[in-house]
């Protein structure tokens, strides 16, 4: 749900509902126990989503998001204490799955000084607490350093899910035989989901980096990055060769095809789908209009200057800026820093805008042919928002998006009629990126993501990973996914009529 509507559940709840029922988001049902400290709503969790409960309540109330290192006030530490109470009084406490963050909840149980009122909190406190870890995670692993390898994949499966299982691919591929991988795939799974295969496709038949693995990862609907350094990637001993991921990729294809096929009948797909990227980590996108999921192209007319724009309220100084970048990750910055020295027919910047507390703008006009005549050796164009000023965008309102104009235009800095798109920036970080240009293709680009950041200036952080989002669309689009569920794909034949 957006802040807007879980903001209204929350005021209905608090206003009219004394039974609350089930509540099916597992995210939403944290948070409005957090909010309320209605413990009843602690009913539908287990014990091993205390944890997910205290990280939540640690990043919202306290903006931390280190989970090892808590400073609760008592009122908390009491309401804590209170829940896992409940929690021993019924049969939720699955101590296995609780050994995977024994030592999150060594340090937290300390921190709370919670004592056992019964025999079963006794035992998980004493398990918690003394050495050992019985999770099935170690027991997997202990299995596969024994070479009982289908042991070890069965164990996965049957107590952590196929989910689980199809997660740790890389890591049993590379432990085992050409035969045993195989029968692997020759037994694989019926039980997936879609959902899953839709990632492992993304995973295995997306683009392979030569420059180490980059691991992005979502976190209070914020993006965290991270980029494998040459002394982790040395130690990585489960990196599938290139026959292996094209193997596993195309498998997992044939997979999803058998999963979907038939789904929909007779069905007409029109072409431009191929341009949609499937909405499958959205959670940290931001809406607006005209905003589409990441990966997403727009074919830009021709003759068309692009202006990106940012305006906002409430702040003094918020930043736009364009990198462009080369397929290997190498870029240029064209920023308040730089653009005193790139001003040209090929990229236009307002101006530094520094004193915007009661409505600031900032924009970049691009010309695309005359940009790539004279930056040929660039592939993309990447812009993003930073706040200078320190704030986050939550803090603060700011709206981001794109005008197409005539280069014989108004001279006006906004004109409505030419906005593509703008949607508001609200995300708890001082960074974002906005979306980028596949100079190649003439397209632009969505990308929209809401970066785990508190750099006050663009250009700090790494962009590379951003190309990925640029062949979504290569892997799998809109028009592919539901040629995949047609029984039978049908061609309109238009014919003119006279009157």
């Amino acid at each position: 749900m957006s802040e807007r509507q879980y903001t209204l559940v929350l005021t209905f709840i608090r206003d009219h509902l004394e039974n609350i029922p089930d509540i099916v988001s597992k995210n939403t049902c944290v948070r409005l126990l957090i909010d309320t400290k209605n413990l009843s709503l602690a009913d539908s969790l287990n014990l091993s989503d205390v944890m997910k409960i205290v990280d939540e309540l640690n990043y919202r109330y306290y903006h931390n998001d280190n989970p090892k290192k808590l400073n609760l006030k008592n009122q908390d530490r009491k309401f804590l204490t209170a829940l896992l109470d409940r929690m021993f009084q019924g049969d939720r406490c699955d101590i296995c799955t609780c050994y995977e963050k024994k030592k999150l909840w060594n340090g937290f149980l300390h921190h709370i000084h919670y004592q056992p009122k019964n025999a079963e909190a006794e035992i998980f406190v004493r398990a918690m607490r003394e050495k050992g870890n019985e999770s099935v995670y170690s027991e997997f692993e202990q299995l596969m350093k024994e070479n009982r390898h289908r042991e070890a994949t069965e164990l996965l499966q049957e107590k952590k899910g196929t989910s689980a299982l199809l997660r740790n691919i890389d890591y049993i591929f590379s432990r085992i035989n050409r035969e045993e991988v195989q029968t692997f795939l020759s037994e694989f799974p019926e039980d997936c989901s879609t959902l899953i295969l839709l990632q492992l496709l993304f995973r295995y038949e997306g683009r392979q980096r030569k420059d180490g693995r980059i691991f992005k990862f979502t976190q209070h609907n914020l993006m965290k990055v991270h980029c494998e350094t040459p002394e982790e990637s040395e130690r990585c001993q489960s990196r599938l060769t290139e026959e292996q991921v094209k193997e596993v990729g195309k498998m997992i294809r044939s997979r999803l095809a058998e999963k979907l096929r038939n789904r929909l009948g007779k069905v007409y797909i029109e072409p431009s789908m191929k341009n949609y990227a499937l909405p499958l980590a959205e959670n940290t996108s931001q809406g607006g209009l005209g905003v589409l999921s990441k990966g997403s192209r727009i074919p830009i007319d021709k003759g068309k200057k692009l202006r990106a724009f940012t305006y906002w309220e409430k702040v003094n100084d918020i930043d736009l800026s364009v990198f462009a970048l080369t397929e290997d990750g190498n870029r240029r910055e064209f920023s308040w820093r730089t653009m005193s020295r790139h001003q040209s027919g090929a990229i236009t910047y307002s101006g530094d805008e520094t004193s915007g507390y009661l409505g600031g703008s900032e924009y970049f006009d691009i010309n695309l042919p005359e940009f790539k005549a004279r930056y040929s050796e660039y592939r993309y164009l990447i812009f993003g928002d930073n706040v200078y000023s320190g704030k986050n965008f939550n803090e603060c309102f700011c709206k981001a998006g794109y005008m197409l104009r005539d280069w014989d235009d108004s001279g006006q800095v906004y004109e409505p009629k030419t906005v593509k798109s703008a949607y508001l920036v609200n995300c708890e970080s001082t960074f974002a990126y906005l979306f980028g240009i596949d100079l190649f293709t003439n397209e632009f680009v969505w990308l929209n993501v809401a970066k785990n950041s508190k750099s006050r200036v663009a250009g700090d952080t790494n962009l590379s990973f951003l190309t990925d989002y640029f062949h979504l669309t290569d892997v799998m689009n809109m028009y592919d996914f539901f040629s995949m569920m047609a029984e039978k794909l049908l061609k309109i034949l238009w014919k003119q009529m006279w009157w």
